[in-house]
């Protein structure tokens, strides 16, 4: 939810709230940025055991379009819990599932049974594209257009796209913003 990871050279570089800090022999530091105190670090020996442990889902980019539409075969649930189900797709949380619904248009309680072969190809290239350009940014707003949502997830704001203002709802028990216009619950 918050934090990050932060390598580094010069120690004025280092994160005012590092929780983690690990020094590499090339003179460079590895620190876990992390303010709010909701990130956890852990040594893990069997990566791939810890995931099958806690069920998780594949990285989402790591998928093609008929692997990412088998993952939402027979869900009938909201598109917005879908997507941050991490025993569906790893790594999707919040503010992105928000970014990925605004690009693909899609409402966030829109049953993922409603989805037809084309919106789930639009979701699954939206999906890609939106995470590639949080990974591109190191998941930092800065420099990305005015066009996403990401800049505008505030109730009352504009819309990017100019077609009325940002609204919130609950969604997958969890604050969802959307614009109505752009993206009409059907």
């Amino acid at each position: 939810m918050t934090g990050g990871l932060k390598y580094y050279r010069d120690t004025d570089e280092e994160p005012a709230h590092a929780r983690v800090l690990i020094s590499f022999r090339n003179g460079y530091r590895l620190a876990f940025d992390d303010q709010r105190l909701f990130g956890k670090v852990d040594l893990i020996e069997d990566p791939d055991g810890y995931v099958e442990e806690h069920k998780l889902g594949p990285d989402p980019l790591d998928l093609d379009f008929p692997a990412f539409r088998k993952r939402l075969e027979g869900r009938r649930g909201e598109i917005k819990a879908t997507l941050m189900n991490q025993q569906v797709f790893a790594g999707i949380g919040n503010i992105y599932s928000d970014e990925i619904l605004f690009q693909v248009r899609l409402h966030p309680k829109t049953s993922v049974g409603r989805l037809d072969e084309s919106s789930l190809h639009n979701l699954h290239e939206q999906t890609r594209r939106v995470l590639r350009a949080a990974i591109e940014r190191g998941a930092e707003p800065g420099g990305l257009p005015d066009s996403v949502l990401l800049l505008h997830r505030q109730e009352g704001a504009d819309c990017p796209r100019g077609n009325g203002k940002v609204q919130k709802t609950k969604a997958a028990g969890r604050t969802a913003y959307y614009c109505p216009t752009c993206q009409p619950r059907v």
